[in-house]
């Protein structure tokens, strides 16, 4: 995937673990007036667990006075409000980083029991298999009632998923630019290391389109089943209507599975949300981009949810030192500049995984910085990627450890 990382920068990352299911989406930065005569701005995320307000500072709450203040997390990860207000950032600036701090803290600690708690119940062949062998996905494409599927042509879900090296020569179905395919983007994280294959199970009509698994119920009715109960009974209908069994896959290799059901992604917190099912191992998306985007699906959301059949979580994404679109696993797969219709609605390419993330996989080693010194973050033209240098660094009023990586992104 050459030319897929459009920005040069130097990146710093706190390592944290963490474990959520869904991607997050952004409903947009929303401006209120606090009732003391202050503006603030505060970002709406949704994501199949709710909704999440935040600013660069942190997760804010609106209190029972009518005033936003920024939120405190406890061990159980419900936030409460502290006593600082959105908008007085600047009067308490050396407790709004304590604070950060120790949200940061209490969010991982409670995330990597939850992640014990997941590992636990993970079947062999599903989520965490890493990999330096090809790793295999099987697609099924679902439509609804009301929703029959738009693109109906086996090569465009073959080209977005599994194409090697083409998908930048060999454009979407509705012309916009490409830079490579899923297998690509994860060719390329891993350095040569991992290869995705798969196939698209779904049946052929007669006249060589395919013949779409055709769900009894509306697309709305859908979103508004638990995610699980809605893979269920994908399987269920797939089993019935051609035959497809995730089981006997799974026995003959078949690591994974996407559902890709029809129309545009539903962004509403629902069983349709984008997310993943890591105990079993599948993972749900849209055909097309969300509305008003009449456009093919672009490889991001695919990229960001197949990273969780991997064992990848969203890092911290709903609370403290987030990284925003620096990385896949917070909203870095929106990321690119292709248009439809003049607007632009991202997702060709999406940023790389950070380097804790890629060092969980074993793709990324770092060079360890003990001592000051100074050095040069050489980019690696084969795969997109640079060296990546460890520092650790002791915070100054709480006495913990952290460990920060610093790398070249183009």
């Amino acid at each position: 995937m050459k030319k897929v990382y459009m920005i040069i920068t130097f990146m710093l990352v706190s390592i944290s673990t963490s474990l959520c299911f869904a991607s997050p989406y952004s409903l947009g930065i929303i401006d209120y007036k606090q009732s003391n005569g202050i503006y603030i701005a505060i970002e709406h995320i949704i994501d199949e667990y709710g909704n999440i307000y935040s600013t660069c500072y942190g997760p804010v709450v609106l209190n029972s006075d009518g005033f936003w203040y920024y939120g405190m997390y406890d061990d159980n990860r419900n936030l409460s409000a502290t006593p600082y207000l959105v908008g007085d950032e600047k009067k308490n600036e050396s407790e709004m980083n304590e604070l950060r701090y120790q949200n940061a803290v209490r969010q991982t600690n409670f995330m990597k029991k939850v992640h014990e708690i997941n590992k636990s119940a993970t079947r062999t062949q599903g989520v965490g298999k890493i990999a330096t062998v090809p790793d295999s996905l099987i697609v099924l494409l679902v439509s609804f009632t009301d929703t029959p599927g738009t693109y109906n042509y086996r090569s465009s879900y073959e080209n977005l998923l599994f194409s090697n090296g083409s998908y930048s020569s060999s454009p979407s179905p509705n012309s916009y630019t490409t830079y490579g395919s899923m297998r690509d983007y994860y060719y390329d994280m891993s350095r040569g290391q991992f290869s995705l294959i798969g196939r698209i199970a779904n049946s052929d009509t007669t006249g060589g389109t395919i013949n779409w698994i055709d769900i009894p119920y509306s697309k709305s009715y859908c979103d508004g089943m638990a995610a699980n109960a809605f893979m269920d009974s994908v399987l269920a209908i797939a089993k019935i209507q051609q035959g497809i069994d995730y089981e006997d896959e799974l026995a003959a290799g078949t690591h994974k599975m996407a559902i890709i059901y029809a129309g545009h992604i539903f962004f509403y917190g629902g069983g349709l949300h984008p997310q993943a099912n890591t105990t079993d191992g599948i993972y749900i998306c849209g055909e097309m981009m969300n509305s008003p985007h009449e456009v093919f699906t672009a490889i991001g959301w695919n990229c960001h949810e197949f990273a969780h059949l991997l064992g990848i979580y969203e890092d911290d994404y709903k609370g403290s030192y987030r990284y925003w679109r620096w990385g896949l696993m917070d909203t870095g797969q929106w990321c690119g500049i292709a248009k439809y219709n003049n607007i632009v609605f991202g997702g060709e390419c999406p940023v790389p995984l950070t380097p804790d993330e890629r060092n969980r996989l074993l793709w990324q080693s770092y060079t360890e910085v003990t001592t000051p010194q100074t050095f040069q973050l050489t980019f690696n033209t084969t795969y997109g990627l640079s060296n990546v240098y460890k520092m650790t660094a002791t915070h100054a009023q709480g006495g913990s450890t952290q460990n920060f990586l610093l790398e070249n992104r183009q």
